[in-house]
């Protein structure tokens, strides 16, 4: 029960998308450096839509010139998909095979 009241008052406390841009703004316009807690902010907002529009803003603003931001996990808010193990494609010993060895 305390963990929900904690989610729910986080959720609540996410800013908007005319925060978040006030806020780029403010930073581009003072000459600082785009936080990284700026990041948790935009994955914050509720519509994949107003993520989207975020990082687009934040790197046509100059803040973020670093590697590409991986949408699975910022805008789509899905982990992103790893790389199969090596023999993930062969299939699993049966009890016979073994017994035969």
């Amino acid at each position: 029960m305390i963990l929900a009241a904690f989610l729910t008052a986080g959720l609540a406390a996410a800013p908007g998308l005319d925060a978040l841009t006030t806020e780029i703004d403010r930073l581009v316009l003072a000459g600082r450096p785009m936080q990284p807690a700026l990041l948790l902010d935009l994955r914050r907002l509720p519509d994949a839509g107003d993520r989207m529009k975020a990082l687009i803003y934040l790197r046509r603003s100059g803040l973020m010139t670093g590697p590409a931001v991986p949408l699975e996990g910022t805008v789509f808010l899905r982990p992103a998909v790893t790389a199969a193990p090596p023999d993930a494609g062969r299939p699993a010993p049966t009890e016979d095979a073994a017994d035969e060895g």
